[in-house]
């Protein structure tokens, strides 16, 4: 219903709660003692509720507005006494406040946002209830921090490792070399059985989690092995000439080390039945001499030894390992043979040593070499250095060994 020409039937006024579009409130301005929902006339606030008295036929014409009773506005949220969100204790705010407005402690609990999806949550929550804007604050904070920390101890830690690292080469008294373990195997000359087993043995004594496996034989034996593909992690031979084979096979890797010297000498049972005295004495026709195959280092010792003296043997036997030689005159199966030096000492009193001077122009230099096939490069390195190194040196030269 229309009051004036061209107003709505809500009066003009400051909007309600400092909203806009809302006429102001037409009732008092205290909070009404009446209950929610009850509906009354405003015209006359000191009359109670009635019919409206009808204009009598007499009474002149007024226009609508002058009217006592005028058409009421009906109530809409906003009006005085309308309880309106936000309106009193622990009533639900009307709009979402926006999080970096200041912290301001309500009473009463408001209603909390439920779970939802990062991308669908769009910063809902309960609004203001106990929030501390500096929570977040300090928590990066302290996040800086600890990751501050955690990099000034990573570089403390790592400065410590190079110093404790550095300090055993200034020292000079740390080992070089580190930890090692496992097993590996050794191809040896038949000539290093003695002197290898023992270095064996106190390898793995200094070396515990290790095993040092030997297969001892001539050198040229081992060479066919191993081009046959016999595993093995070290080669040691009694002669520069098979370890040549070896290389020339790709089976070494790197450069192949001279560690030891061996010279020939005569053998005989014990007491030198046959009374041999020089190379010459081998060549007597009822003289029975063993010696090694020519392929075998101590075969092409003794062949060099001919040479030098003009001297041709007549062997009842060509062996192919210089032990093989030394059993068979410890057995008696020969009146003399010819073996290293070092298998005549490692034999004591099974044999009679017999040295001749021709033995000096044909010395055999044992070198030792690591594979390319090893499985263990780190813990057949150390069983070569403890070979080639002092406490290998000693042993060696104990057995009758030379300098290379």
């Amino acid at each position: 219903m229309v009051g004036r020409a061209g107003h709505s039937d809500q009066g003009r006024g400051r909007a309600a709660r400092c909203q806009r579009r809302h006429g102001a409130p037409l009732d008092r301005q205290r909070q009404p003692h009446r209950r929610e929902g009850r509906r009354r006339s405003h015209g006359d606030r000191r009359r109670r509720l009635g019919r409206v008295r009808p204009r009598s036929r007499g009474t002149p014409t007024r226009p609508a507005w002058r009217l006592e009773l005028r058409a009421q506005p009906v109530r809409r949220p906003g009006h005085q006494g309308h309880r309106r969100p936000g309106d009193g204790r622990g009533a639900d705010a009307v709009r979402a406040v926006h999080r970096r407005l200041a912290y301001e402690q309500l009473v009463g609990h408001r209603t909390r946002a439920r779970a939802g999806s990062r991308r669908g949550g769009r910063r809902q929550g309960d609004e203001r209830r106990r929030r501390n804007r500096g929570r977040n604050r300090v928590t990066s904070f302290l996040g800086v921090a600890v990751a501050a920390l955690s990099a000034a101890a990573l570089v403390a830690g790592c400065s410590s490792s190079q110093t404790d690292t550095a300090a055993p080469t200034a020292g000079s008294t740390a080992p070089s070399s580190s930890t090692v373990a496992g097993d590996i195997t050794v191809f040896a000359a038949a000539s290093l059985k003695s002197t290898f087993t023992e270095l064996g043995e106190r390898f793995k004594t200094d070396n515990p989690g290790t095993n040092v496996t030997f297969s001892f034989a001539g050198s040229s034996d081992l060479v066919t092995q191993l081009t046959g593909g016999a595993p093995a992690d070290v080669f040691a031979s009694a002669d520069e000439k098979n370890m040549t084979k070896a290389k020339d096979a790709g089976l070494v890797a790197g450069t192949p080390v001279d560690f030891a010297s061996n010279t020939l000498t005569i053998v005989t049972p014990p007491g030198n039945p046959k009374g041999i005295k020089t190379f010459a004495d081998l060549a007597q026709p009822d003289t029975a001499v063993v010696v090694c195959a020519p392929q075998v280092p101590c075969g092409s010792a003794t062949k060099t030894v001919e040479q030098a003296t003009g001297v041709t043997l007549a062997p009842v036997s060509e062996e192919s390992a210089v032990t093989d030689v030394l059993g068979k005159i410890i057995s008696s199966q020969a009146d003399a043979g010819l073996v290293y030096v070092t298998d005549a000492a490692a034999a004591g009193g099974k044999v009679t040593a017999v040295p001749f001077p021709e033995s000096s122009g044909a010395v055999n230099t044992y070198p030792i070499a690591l594979l390319k096939d090893s499985k263990n490069t780190a813990t057949a390195q150390k069983f070569l250095d403890l070979v080639t190194g002092p406490d290998g040196q000693k042993v060696l030269k104990a057995a009758g060994f030379a300098a290379p």
